[in-house]
């Protein structure tokens, strides 16, 4: 009997030593309410694919006393949400917090209704001098943003911050979707292991981000170029116009609307790699940057100019060749009227499609046929080879039927070396047998993008 009584005894001041021992977090701020549910939040009602038009780089800010949880998004996309341009969704959280702060631990929790169940997302926290990285939870139902219905429960990211993380005064606390695809909020709460209350800092600017575009752009007088800067801002206050400064020289000023503004500044040609030192001063307070000036790329675009040849989409059967037959007169016409410029003034054309030419050279004047071969052969007027855009699922007689076209071309000494397909994605495997055989070099290609993915960023080889 004394041993049970012991036992019992024992098993008591276990429990109570737990109890002391236990760290009891008391709540510093709540984002949200623990419901399961992210309704409070923005974009809920509405369409998610809508996240960019309302928050530019997926990013949103709150401001714990001012903000309410209908300013932030109810998902945080992640690098692989196409939806979202592939980019880190990001939340930057500010709140002011009395002189406890800096002796406090604290504990954020991210209660999620929802994770992506194939990809769930790596979380980056940081505040001040400290960062970690969490892995959240992978959820159950992947159509989540589209139906609203899950059956996940217990979803939650929890990250301890040490004391010294925060300090008396403002605080900045970012939430950063690292990897991996989206997730959804329920609440953000964040606990201390000691009272901390917290204040309410003053209105002004922070600057989060900036970038040096590696480019020049022209600016308002003839032969002036600028290097683009990107700035990243918070407004904590009101809608407000600040002038900005770089290396103490005036720049100009920008407009700020509450919340994060992205916003371009200009400064002259002749900054490459060098660090410049950018202030942004509204009515109270001041942001600084440093920013390395990237060096710009040169690039020479070559330009094509030609019309598509759309039949039945553009104008129906019965008039489009009309339009292209008065095409090729105005390309003609417009050869003549530059043809004293310098030779990288005078006009250029390129045809797309072998059926308008055919026609036109068919039944026009002699005259005109022998400027349209003279300006051919000066290199200001292209023939192709295609004689339509055609789809793959021709067969290889069809193809060799609309290339004969080439032949005729080839008697009136007319070169022909490049073949265009445009709107009509790929090509038949014949063509890269019959155009080499025709002294076709060149094959360019114009990919309907909303109907299939393009399979090259860059000119390829075809043979």
């Amino acid at each position: 009997m004394k041993r049970h009584k012991h036992s019992i005894l024992a098993v008591l001041a276990a429990l109570l030593w737990g109890s002391l021992s236990a760290t009891p977090y008391r709540p510093v701020w709540e984002i949200g309410r623990k419901d399961g549910s992210a309704a409070e939040f923005a974009l809920y009602d509405g369409a998610y694919s809508d996240l960019l038009g309302r928050f530019p780089g997926a990013a949103a800010a709150y401001d714990v006393g001012r903000s309410t949880p209908g300013e932030i998004p109810y998902i945080l996309p992640g690098p692989q949400d196409g939806w979202a341009g592939n980019g880190n969704g990001s939340l930057l959280i500010r709140f002011g917090a009395d002189a406890q702060a800096s002796r406090a631990e604290m504990r954020l929790t991210l209660y999620l209704v929802e994770s992506q169940a194939s990809s769930p997302p790596t979380i980056e926290i940081s505040a001040g001098g400290f960062r970690t990285s969490v892995q959240a939870p992978a959820g159950d139902d992947i159509n989540y943003p589209d139906t609203k219905r899950t059956s996940a429960r217990g979803l939650a990211i929890e990250a301890l911050l040490p004391a010294g993380t925060f300090g008396a005064g403002e605080n900045l606390l970012t939430i950063r979707n690292a990897g991996g695809s989206w997730l959804v909020w329920d609440a953000i709460v964040l606990e201390a292991d000691r009272s901390v209350k917290c204040t309410r800092p003053g209105d002004g600017i922070a600057l989060i981000g900036s970038h040096s575009q590696p480019g020049l752009i022209y600016g308002r007088t003839e032969g002036e170029l600028l290097h683009p800067v990107t700035l990243t801002l918070v407004n904590w206050g009101k809608p407000q116009r600040a002038g900005w400064n770089y290396d103490g020289k005036p720049g100009g000023t920008v407009a700020l609307s509450r919340g994060i503004n992205t916003v371009e500044v200009n400064i002259p040609e002749g900054y490459e790699g060098r660090t410049v030192d950018f202030e942004v001063h509204p009515n109270r307070g001041k942001a600084l940057a440093a920013v390395e000036i990237a060096p710009a790329d040169k690039y020479t675009v070559y330009l094509v100019q030609h019309t598509h040849t759309d039949i039945g989409y553009t104008k129906p059967q019965t008039e489009i060749l009309t339009e292209h037959l008065r095409y090729i007169d105005y390309a003609v016409e417009y050869c003549d009227l530059t043809a004293g410029y310098p030779d990288d003034a005078k006009f250029r054309w390129t045809c797309e499609a072998s059926w308008p030419v055919r026609e036109w050279l068919r039944i026009r004047p002699k005259a005109q046929v022998d400027k349209f071969i003279r300006y051919v052969k000066a290199g200001q007027i292209e023939v192709t080879a295609m004689f339509f855009n055609m789809s793959e699922l021709s067969g290889e007689n069809n193809y060799k039927t609309f290339l004969e076209p080439v032949a005729r071309f080839r008697e009136l000494g007319l070169p022909v070396e490049t073949a265009m397909q445009n709107d009509v994605n790929g090509i038949a495997w014949c063509l890269a047998d019959y155009l080499p055989d025709l002294g076709v070099k060149y094959f360019s290609i114009g990919s309907n993008n909303h109907r299939a993915l393009v399979p090259f960023d860059r000119p390829t080889l075809y043979r």
